[in-house]
């Protein structure tokens, strides 16, 4: 008996089918951990479960196939329990989370999350953004690899603006005076009213002095601006060894460079050599008359 018929599918969604088959561990490790945790809380609320129930209920399948959610707060288990009742939703639902990814990645948005503080403001975002659209049109990256290089510089030169802002600020500033004052005043109290002042304000901690500050937000600005040149010599150095060649008539283009050869001059073609008579070389006659 043979297997049945696959409908035909382009290659994305088979890729989406494959990448969710090698999933297959993840996918039975959420559905592990959920049970546990339906276990846990049970055994914590004082309800009899069983491992069986506790199963069935994790792998029972959602009412409404996969729950209305952003596409970064799908789980593992909204894909483990769509991949086991209703594959063709988890292939769709899969294939969303990654455009969003891809979308994602391709606006900038996921190298400015990277260098942004926690609740930053749009102009924060709009910053590094407008650095990127500037090193876009002036290096016009043409592949993946490119962008990829581009969205790096400008995470370096956003983080190395950053940092000197925050050495100019450390050396026209004192650092922590209100920290300081609070330090000074806490080296007075008794071993009771430290302990009240860390449940009422919280712990100190460690700082830094204000000349280590200042060095280390110097050092920081130095070491991403050269990390920004690092990565623009690695993408002057990729182009250069990868770029186009072509050759048009006399003119050869290599990257970048244009260099004019001279045409090659003209051949005669040959006429083949093929076998023909032989020739016979004359011989001088010998006179016969006396």
């Amino acid at each position: 008996m043979g297997l049945p018929a696959i409908p035909k599918r382009d290659k994305r969604d088979l890729a989406a089918l494959e990448e969710l088959a090698a999933f297959r561990s993840d996918l039975v490790e959420t559905v592990s951990r959920h049970v546990e945790w339906l276990l846990d809380h049970d055994r914590e609320a004082d309800q009899s479960i069983t491992t069986a129930e506790a199963v069935a209920r994790a792998r029972r399948p959602h009412p409404s196939g996969l729950p209305e959610k952003e596409p970064e707060q799908v789980s593992w288990h909204d894909l483990a329990n769509l991949m086991e009742h209703r594959p063709v939703h988890a292939r769709a639902a899969w294939e969303h989370v990654k455009e969003a990814a891809r979308e994602e990645l391709r606006t900038g948005v996921r190298g400015a999350r990277s260098v942004e503080r926690h609740f930053s403001a749009p102009y924060e975002r709009a910053q590094y953004l407008v650095i990127l659209e500037a090193l876009r049109e002036a290096l016009g990256p043409r592949d993946g690899v490119e962008d990829l290089l581009v969205q790096q510089m400008a995470g370096a030169y956003e983080q190395s603006l950053r940092w000197q802002a925050r050495a100019v600020e450390r050396v026209e500033h004192e650092s922590w005076d209100g920290e300081r004052a609070r330090r000074r005043a806490r080296e007075n109290m008794t071993p009771a009213q430290r302990e009240r002042d860390d449940a009422n304000y919280g712990w100190i901690p460690p700082r830094l002095s204000d000349a280590a500050a200042i060095d280390q937000a110097a050092m920081l600005a130095d070491r991403y601006q050269r990390g920004f040149l690092r990565l623009l010599r690695t993408f002057r150095e990729l182009r250069r060894v990868l770029g186009p060649l072509v050759m048009t008539g006399g003119q050869l283009n290599v990257a970048e460079k244009q260099i004019v050869s001279a045409a090659p001059a003209p051949v005669t073609p040959c006429r083949p050599r093929g076998p023909g008579p032989r020739r016979v070389k004359p011989t001088a006659r010998r006179s016969t008359t006396p």
